[in-house]
Formats: C-alpha cells, sequence, structure tokens
C-alpha cells in the first residue's frame, strides 16, 4: 500500500500510509442508597476504562539535489496503553440540618514506548529491501 507524489519542493516521496489500531474498553456504575424516610441520600458512582493503542509508519523520500540525490528512510513504532479509574461518592443528609459530602479517587496508570529508525544516503537503497529491511541492516549491532 504506497502512494507515490510530486512534493512542492521538488523531491519524490513515496510513503505507506501510517497503520494503527486504537482498542478503548470502559464500564462503571452508579449506586443510589437512601432510607425510607428520604433524610439521607449516598450516591457512589465507579468508572473503570482502558485504551491500548499502536500506530506505525514508514517513510521513504528522493531529494534531488545539484551534487547527486539524496535518499531517506525512517520508521516510527509507538505503542500507548493506560488505565484510568475513577470512584465518587455524594453523601446528603437533610434532616435534622442538611449537610452535603463529595469525594472524588482519581487513578490513572500509563505506558508510552515509541521507536524510531532514520537513515539517509547517497544512493538509493531500494536493492537492499523495503524500509524496515534497510533500516534493520543500516542499525544492526
Amino acid at each position: 500500500n504506497e502512494t507515490k507524489s510530486l512534493a512542492e519542493n521538488a523531491s519524490r516521496h513515496e510513503q505507506n500510509a501510517s497503520t494503527g489500531l486504537v482498542s478503548t474498553k470502559a464500564v462503571g456504575m452508579e449506586l443510589l442508597l437512601e432510607n425510607a424516610e428520604a433524610t439521607r441520600k449516598n450516591i457512589l458512582s465507579g468508572k473503570l476504562s482502558g485504551m491500548d493503542g499502536e500506530t506505525n509508519s514508514r517513510t521513504t523520500s528522493e531529494a534531488f539535489l545539484s551534487a547527486g540525490n539524496s535518499y531517506g528512510r525512517a520508521l516510527s513504532n509507538n505503542r500507548t496503553q493506560s488505565l484510568d479509574v475513577n470512584v465518587s461518592n455524594i453523601f446528603t443528609l437533610m434532616k435534622p440540618f442538611y449537610l452535603s459530602s463529595f469525594s472524588r479517587l482519581t487513578y490513572t496508570d500509563a505506558d508510552n514506548s515509541r521507536l524510531s529508525k532514520s537513515g539517509t544516503f547517497q544512493a538509493n537503497p531500494e536493492h537492499l529491501g523495503e524500509v524496515e529491511e534497510v533500516l534493520n541492516k543500516l542499525w544492526a549491532p
């Protein structure tokens, strides 16, 4: 799935469009407790949600220079995961006097990782393979 276009700065670009997936999940509840006389009310609510996402992109480029063309290859992988917990409580007392109390607990845990590789070449590295293959050869230990 590669596209080719001529950019305004007279450079040739081939780009494999970014691909990715984001998955979100959530569950929640709300509980209302009140006495028969309706003098006390307690509302407890909670929500648990999570997200898992990954985005990958590969780019090739060619710049037409007077001293000879320059070729670029780039690869980027992003991974994000998060967990959110929200709990809240509203307590209301209506007799013998009015009292209202609100409390909330919020917890968030997130993880993000990114891997990027890029290289610039004086000769076209196309014969060495696809973007990832070329960059793995370039950055091999």
